[in-house]
């Protein structure tokens, strides 16, 4: 590429959680001084952005960029692939949780219409939504704090109205869960 001036900067992203999100950040480069072209891959998590050698806009401006837009970014390197199977185990911990306490809850709250079993189904799945849930909803909070949305205000949305209609209706001796 340097016959055309124009220079590749790789980059590792953090926060996306669906295409809307990797659109965004590609918008967010492109519009940087300097850049050429952006693509963003979202099953990578891996920017590319081609600079003009001439204009040149550095690392440290486009991962500014990034992380205004409220994504996280760094420079691709080493200790890459620590970071990856650290992130995975979380992701993992998450799922498993997630999983171990939301079938007992579900099963509980189809078979028995006893306030015991609501109770009990509120209970274990109260970590699942704040702990488990957790990356959904951070991120549909930095997104309403810029007046944007994306999957992740959907899935926040959906399941904190399930949820606190649920507790409600627990509180208030109704019936009719949704947790």
């Amino acid at each position: 590429m340097a016959t055309t001036g124009h220079e590749p900067v790789e980059l590792d992203l953090e926060g996306m959680t669906c295409a809307s999100c990797a659109t965004r950040i590609e918008k967010v480069l492109t519009r940087q001084p300097g850049v050429v072209q952006a693509n963003v891959n979202f099953a990578t998590e891996r920017a590319r952005v081609v600079v003009d050698g001439e204009q040149r806009a550095d690392a440290g401006s486009l991962i500014a960029a990034v992380e205004r837009a409220g994504y996280g970014a760094r420079l691709r390197g080493a200790g890459e692939d620590e970071r990856a199977s650290t992130e995975a185990r979380s992701y993992l911990r998450r799922f498993a949780l997630g999983a171990i306490l939301s079938a007992p809850a579900m099963g509980i709250a189809m078979l028995s219409d006893a306030r015991w079993a609501m109770v009990t189904a509120w209970v274990l799945v109260t970590p699942v939504q704040f702990w488990a849930g957790w990356g959904f909803l951070a991120n549909a909070a930095k997104l309403a704090r810029r007046r944007e949305a994306n999957m992740d205000t959907l899935i926040a949305v959906g399941t904190l109205t399930a949820y606190l209609y649920s507790a409600w209706a627990v509180v208030a001796g109704q019936e009719d869960v949704y947790f």
